[in-house]
C-alpha cells in the first residue's frame, strides 16, 4: 500500500500493539513486486507546522491516478483516524476527475464516521472518542484521477513540549512528485535525519526553521531493500526533540506512572495471588499467569501512550499492551519487586531508527532486573519466562524511575524454548505447555 492510503504518517507513537502503531507510510516489511502498478500518485505533499509546546498542524494533499480495474477498488475510499480529545479534522477537498475531464465531488453527506465499540460492564466505551472518518469517492473508474486533501490539528502533544516525526516512503508504489515540508519554532532543539530523499533545511520566515524534502519513484521496486521494514532501510525522514532513547523512555515513564497506582483493589489482588509464593520469581509468575488469562488483550485507542487506570482495567477485564504492562507493574509494586517498563518494536525490524523517534516503538513489556527477565502478559499463549518470536532478540528502551537506557531481549533457544497448544472440545479453551525456564 502507498502511504496516502494508510493514514499517511508515524508522527506520533501509539502503543499498542502487535498491529503496530498508527499505520506507517511504508508498510512494515512491504513486499516489492515487478507487476505493473494499479495506481500511481501524480503528486503528494505533506506539511507539518509545529508549535513550541509540541502540538502541531498537518496538511496532506494527493492526486492519485487509477491505472486499471484492480486500482478502482483501493481508490474508491480513504480513511482518517483521529481522537476527538486530541485532534481537529478538516476535509479541504475530496473529488474525482473522470477520464473525460468531469469533476465529481465527494459529498460530505457520504462521509462515514465509525466509533469504537462499547466496553465491558461499568468500564464504559473502550475508546469513546476514537474514530475513523471514511471518504467515499463517486464514479471512480480506470483512468480516473482521485484528489484529496485534509488538515489535522494535534491539540495535545503526545509528550508535553516534545515532538517526534518518522516519515518512511515506499518504493513499492509509483510517485511522480512527493514534497514534504517541516516547520518548527527557531527555539526548538530538533534533531533531523534523512535517507534516500533529496533536500534539507531551507530559508524560513523569521522565528522559524524549515526543511523541504522531495522524492520520486518512477518504477515499483523489486529488490531486497524494498522488502525491509522502514527502521532498517528505504527512503526516510526523521525529526525529534528527544536527545536519546533514554530521554524517550523517561518521557514515557512520566506519562504512565500516574496510572500505575497500588490501589486497595490491586493490593488485595497481589496479596491473594502470592499466597504461598515466597520468592520474587514465583510471585511474578503468579501475576503473569493471572493477568494473561484474565485480562483479554484488545487493540489500542489510536494516538495514545497512556495506559488506563489499573482499577478500570480490572473492571473491564480487557486491555492493550500498555494496560497489561501497567497492571503487571502495579502488582509487582504492591509486593515491592523492582521493575521497569520496556518499550520495543514488534515486527520484522531488527534495529532502532537512527534517531530516537517515538514511532521507533509500538509495544510495552515488563522487565524485572533482579531476575534479568522480560515478560509480556499480552501474549497469552506464551509461557512465563519466554517471549514471542516477534519480541525476541530485539533492542528495548527501558522506562523506570531508577532504570533507563537500552537493552536487548534474549534470543529464542530452539532446544529450550518451545510451546505446545492443545485444543479441548471447546475450541475457545486452550491449554498451553512449555518449559521456557519454568
Amino acid at each position: 500500500m502507498g502511504f496516502s492510503r494508510e493514514i499517511c504518517y508515524v508522527v506520533a507513537l501509539t502503543l499498542c500493539c502487535s498491529s503496530a502503531l498508527a499505520p506507517a507510510i511504508a508498510a512494515e516489511g512491504a513486499q516489492g513486486t515487478s507487476a505493473p502498478p494499479s495506481i500511481k500518485y501524480e503528486r503528494y505533499s505533506a506539511t507539518y507546522d509545529v508549535n513550541v509546546d509540541g502540538t502541531y498542524a498537518e496538511r496532506y494533499e494527493w492526486a492519485m491516478r487509477v491505472l486499471d480495474e484492480q486500482g478502482v477498488t483501493s481508490a474508491k475510499s480513504t480513511s482518517i483516524a483521529y481522537a476527538e480529545r486530541l485532534h481537529d479534522i478538516q476535509i479541504i477537498e475530496a473529488y474525482s476527475v473522470s477520464p473525460d475531464g468531469r469533476r465529481i465531488d465527494a459529498s460530505p453527506n457520504n462521509y462515514r464516521v465509525l466509533q469504537a465499540g462499547p466496553g465491558k460492564g461499568r468500564a464504559g466505551a473502550w475508546c469513546p472518542d476514537h474514530k475513523a472518518m471514511t471518504v467515499l469517492f463517486p464514479d471512480v473508474v480506470s483512468g480516473s484521477l482521485v484528489v484529496f486533501s485534509y488538515r489535522r490539528v494535534q491539540k495535545q502533544a503526545l509528550f508535553p513540549d516534545q515532538f517526534s516525526l518518522a516519515l518512511p516512503l515506499s518504493r513499492s508504489e509509483v510517485y511522480d512528485d512527493v514534497q514534504i515540508r517541516l516547520s518548527v519554532p527557531e527555539s526548538m532543539a530538533l534533531h533531523v535525519f534523512s535517507r534516500d530523499v533529496d533536500g534539507g533545511q531551507v530559508k524560513a520566515p523569521q522565528g522559524r526553521r524549515e526543511w523541504l524534502w522531495s522524492f520520486r519513484n518512477a518504477k515499483r521496486a523489486d529488490s531486497e531493500d524494498s522488502h525491509l521494514p522502514w527502521p532498517d532501510a528505504g527512503p526516510l525522514v526523521l525529526a525529534t526533540t528527544f536527545d536519546d532513547y533514554q530521554m524517550l523512555g523517561a518521557a514515557y515513564e512520566v506519562r504512565s506512572r500516574p496510572k500505575v497506582a497500588v490501589t486497595e483493589r490491586v493490593q488485595a489482588l497481589a496479596d491473594e495471588l502470592t499466597e504461598g509464593a515466597h520468592t520474587p520469581r514465583a510471585q511474578v509468575k503468579a501475576f503473569y499467569d493471572w493477568v494473561s488469562k484474565n485480562i483479554r488483550f484488545v487493540g489500542s485507542c489510536w494516538g495514545s501512550v497512556v495506559p488506563r487506570d489499573v482499577d478500570r482495567i480490572l473492571t473491564s477485564g480487557m486491555g492493550d499492551c500498555k494496560d497489561h504492562a501497567a497492571l503487571m507493574q502495579a502488582l509487582m509494586d504492591a509486593k515491592r519487586i523492582p521493575n521497569a517498563l520496556a518499550l520495543i518494536r514488534i515486527g520484522p525490524s531488527v534495529t532502532l531508527p537512527a534517531l530516537p523517534v517515538a514511532a521507533a516503538v509500538n509495544h510495552v513489556l515488563n522487565y524485572i532486573p533482579s531476575l534479568d527477565l522480560f515478560v509480556d502478559s499480552s501474549a497469552a499463549n506464551v509461557p512465563f519466562g519466554a517471549l514471542p518470536p516477534s519480541a525476541s532478540n530485539k533492542p528495548v528502551v527501558l522506562a523506570g524511575p531508577l532504570l533507563y537506557g537500552l537493552r536487548e531481549t534474549p534470543s529464542i533457544d530452539g532446544p529450550q524454548d518451545w510451546v505446545r497448544t492443545t485444543y479441548k472440545e471447546d475450541p475457545t479453551r486452550r491449554e498451553t505447555i512449555g518449559n521456557a525456564g519454568l
